[in-house]
């Protein structure tokens, strides 16, 4: 079974959707994805969800082995979509 940690949430930059980096610890990935559980709750457009669904999957998975090397890559990469919510917690 993998470990997976989550970033907090944030909204996608043109739906509105929130979405959330994903780090498998045991993969060493880190992609990011919509916050299905969110979405359900507050019952998001289904075609917002699919768009931003391949918006983030466009953007592809990263070899990451730390939540350090998680949150470099994500500032350096990212953080044109994102204030300073949406790293790991180091501690």
């Amino acid at each position: 079974m993998s470990h997976k940690l989550y970033s907090s949430d944030f909204q996608h930059p043109d739906t509105g959707v929130l979405i959330h980096f994903v780090l498998d610890e045991d993969a060493e990935l880190l992609w990011l994805e919509p916050c299905e559980a969110t979405c359900e709750q507050r019952e998001r457009v289904e075609s917002e969800y699919q768009e931003t669904s391949v918006w983030c999957k466009l953007l592809g998975e990263h070899t990451c082995s730390s939540v350090a090397e998680a949150n470099r890559l994500i500032q350096s990469r990212y953080s044109k979509y994102l204030a300073k919510n949406g790293c790991f917690p180091t501690d």
